[in-house]
This record gives structure tokens, sequence and C-alpha cells, in this order.
């Protein structure tokens, strides 16, 4: 299976290359501040204690998409990175596929395992974690998520999902940049660069070979 990750062309991106490693964000630091939203009826700080332990990387389903071009890479200026993944269920099961709706979480009991740990289910009082709005559709989000309870830190990083398989460069991107991406990229096997332009015909990005 195959994920994407948009990003601008900064030094972030370039650590992130360096060490063939991804950003998992607290919540807080998200460009949505209603991500994993719910409605908590509890009179308890429990899950707003475990929601803050949450760190996110966001993966898309799409290298397509003229938003995410547009609000992720920087106006098309930047890069969509493309992961080849493993298909067994050990993996499947660290990926969590989001569902949009606008139907708000209620919470209003508090299950505590026999280690001491909140229960929690993904189908009921766990749904807030997969949920988000409808308006963010577009993004085809899957992500994988990391529990740290050092709360002081912003977030922490983690090995790739899978081998960087391709490198997509928005329209916007510039010589300099694409040729800076491929210089500190050239000791990945077998890694493909493409650049992006609109598909007239289908609304969307599509991609030439361009090395």
């Amino acid at each position: 299976m195959r994920l994407y990750k948009y990003h601008k062309i900064d030094k972030f991106l370039i650590w992130s290359l360096v060490n063939t490693e991804n950003w998992y964000s607290r919540l807080k630091y998200l460009n949505d501040p209603y991500e994993a939203f719910f409605n908590d009826q509890t009179s308890t700080s429990i899950y707003k204690n475990f929601k803050e332990t949450l760190c996110i990387c966001s993966f898309s389903k799409t290298k397509d998409e003229i938003l995410m071009w547009s609000h992720y890479a920087d106006e098309h200026r930047g890069v969509c990175l493309e992961f080849l993944c493993p298909e067994d269920n050990n993996f499947k099961s660290s990926l969590i596929e989001i569902n949009y709706n606008n139907k708000i979480t209620k919470l209003d009991n508090v299950e505590i395992t026999k280690d001491g740990h909140l229960s929690l289910n993904i189908n009921s009082n766990g749904s807030w974690i997969s949920q988000k709005l409808e308006t963010w559709k577009y993004e085809q989000e899957i992500r994988r998520i990391i529990i740290e309870e050092n709360t002081s830190i912003k977030g922490l990083s983690n090995k790739f999902p899978g081998k960087l398989s391709s490198i997509y460069f928005g329209v916007n991107a510039n010589k300099f940049e694409i040729d800076l991406i491929k210089k500190i990229t050239k000791d990945h096997n077998d890694l493909n660069y493409f650049k992006v332009e609109l598909n007239e015909t289908q609304n969307n990005m599509s991609s030439n070979h361009i090395v």
C-alpha cells in the first residue's frame, strides 16, 4: 500500500529526509482546533488528559488532490512524499483511517482496564480519535499515533512508515530546490522523482517523470 505526505520545502523537510523520520505532533499544534473533538459529560479530566498524550502524524491516500497541494505543500511549491508500506495486518492495524462526519462524539462514561488504563473502542467511546468534520474530507487522511506521556514536549519523531519510493514536486517548485532535494536523497535506492501538473480532463494533479 502507498501513503503520501505533503510538505513545504524547508529545514524540516530536509531533516525528515536526512533522518528518514516523520514528525508526530501534539494535537494542539495542528491546524484544526477541533481535531479529535468530543463532548465530555463525564465530569472528569480522564479523556482530556489522555488526549494530551497523543502525538499524530497525518498521511493521505492521494497525491493528486489540488487542495492538498495548496494547503500543505506551500501553494504547489512543495513536495509530496510517497511511501511504499507493508501489506501485513500488523502494519495496517497501526493505521487509523479518518471518518468524516459532523456528528460529535458524546462521552458519558469512563471505562478503566484492569491495569488502570483508559479503555477505548474506536467504534464507540474512542471514535473521536478517527473523526474529523466533513469539511476536511478532501484530505483523505490516514494517521498514525504515538502515545507520549511527557506532555512538556511538542511531539516526537518516528521512522518512515515504509520505503520512500517517490518524490513529487509541485508545479511551482523551483529548479534550485528540486536539485537540492534530489542531492539530499541521492543515496536512496530506486527513488523516483516526478513533477506534477494539472490534469485538465480530471481536474486533479497528474505527474510526469523528470529523471
